[in-house]
């Protein structure tokens, strides 16, 4: 999943419907086409401006973690909550090439908080699914990668309930295991973001990813090593 123009044929089958499925949700739709081939700017399609996302902008948080379980099968109407209080109605669908390998994902989303005011009567427009199983993160929105990364790296600390100076290995360890499971490595530079957020150098989280992962073949070459910020 290294850098790419996410234009293969398949992504550019998709890529021509975006704009008119938006058009037929009208104002509060908006279809998103990521490609997986560069996830810090996975958006190569967007229309619509329901989340204020713009092209070029990273996958999501619940799609990171999706390709981290290798789950790829279609999440249909779950309900999303931006951070202004606005309900979504939401669906990701996953691409695969002709080998039946993952190589995208269109998400669309519905902004339907006018209808929840009118549920009794339009209940079966706003039907959704129960909300995205508790094991799954809650579905973040970012226009920035780095911002979406320091977001789930405060909300793994936190869930730690006491400050990194006082933490010891183990909770550390507890910390690089919850992001690991989100799909946080997956990002360029969080290697180098985990550690300066839990007070430790950089091999000690990969020395932490090992114990967290049961192996030893972590590489410095990975590109969440080798495209660190300010690298």
């Amino acid at each position: 999943m290294g850098a790419g123009n996410g234009t293969g044929p398949m992504l550019g089958d998709f890529r021509s419907i975006v704009e008119p499925l938006a058009k037929m949700l009208g104002p509060q739709g908006e279809v998103v086409l990521h490609s997986f081939e560069d996830l810090d700017h996975s958006i190569i399609e967007i229309s619509g401006n329901v989340t204020g996302r713009p092209r070029g902008g990273p996958i999501t948080n619940l799609v990171l973690s999706r390709i981290r379980a290798q789950r790829f099968e279609n999440v249909i109407n779950y309900e999303n909550r931006l951070e202004d209080g606005r309900i979504l109605k939401s669906s990701t669908i996953f691409v695969r090439d002709a080998e039946g390998n993952p190589v995208g994902c269109l998400c669309i989303n519905m902004d339907v908080s006018g209808l929840e005011l009118a549920m009794s009567v339009l209940k079966g427009l706003c039907n959704r699914n129960p909300a995205v199983p508790v094991e799954e993160p809650s579905e973040r929105f970012s226009s920035d990668v780095y911002d979406m990364a320091r977001t789930m790296l405060a909300a793994s600390l936190n869930g730690i309930g006491k400050p990194v100076a006082f933490m010891q290995k183990d909770d550390k360890v507890q910390v690089v295991g919850h992001l690991d499971s989100q799909g946080f490595f997956l990002i360029k530079g969080s290697v180098e973001l985990a550690a300066k957020g839990l007070g430790t150098s950089r091999y000690t989280i990969y020395n932490y990813l090992d114990e967290v992962r049961g192996t030893h073949t972590i590489q410095k070459t990975e590109r969440e090593g080798s495209d660190a910020p300010g690298e």
